[in-house]
């Protein structure tokens, strides 16, 4: 089994420790730009759902106070489709970059399940929705929805983070 050790004192007296890399841990090296683009994309992901509920959260608060610009709300509508087009692509990348995290995996596909149902509900249930215009309990579905489903984004994150720094990777 490889490990990693500071080399020895008395031969580099003068000198910065150096590391030296043997067996199983040169992998490791390699594996670095891929572990940069996994945490990048993994954080993206965070902060897009993220922005999407705080987009809904706008629209939502918007819509209650002034009902009657309904004509800014297909700008509006077009707006968080596109939010929602890109919090999708970045759930999709972070679940399958997070693959060998487990639990991050769990919690970002739980997240994309959760995010979609803000698109499958006025799908399935448009004339409900219709009826209830401007009510309470559609405003604090779609908030429940969006804020849940970022909750568990961040969860994700921090588990994907914990997995990173308990794998056993040891610099000294």
């Amino acid at each position: 089994m490889g490990s990693w050790r500071k080399g020895n004192g008395f031969a580099n007296k003068g000198k910065r420790n150096s590391l030296i890399i043997t067996g199983d841990n040169a992998g490791k090296l390699q594996n670095r730009p891929r572990e940069m683009l996994s945490s990048l994309v993994v954080g993206l992901y965070a902060w897009v759902v993220t922005v999407f509920f705080g987009a809904v959260l706008l629209d939502v608060v918007y819509s209650n106070m002034v009902p009657e610009a309904a004509t800014a709300f297909s700008a509006v509508a077009d707006f968080l489709l596109r939010i929602g087009a890109v919090t999708v692509l970045a759930a999709l990348a972070a679940i399958v970059l997070s693959w060998k995290s487990g639990i991050a995996r769990t919690f970002f596909i739980a997240s994309l399940a959760v995010i979609s149902l803000e698109f499958l509900i006025p799908m399935f249930f448009s004339q409900l929705l219709q009826d209830t215009q401007g009510s309470v309990l559609a405003s604090g579905t779609r908030i429940a929805i969006s804020g849940l489903g970022s909750i568990l984004a961040f969860v994700g994150l921090w588990g994907f983070c914990c997995r990173r720094q308990g794998s056993g990777e040891r610099r000294t």
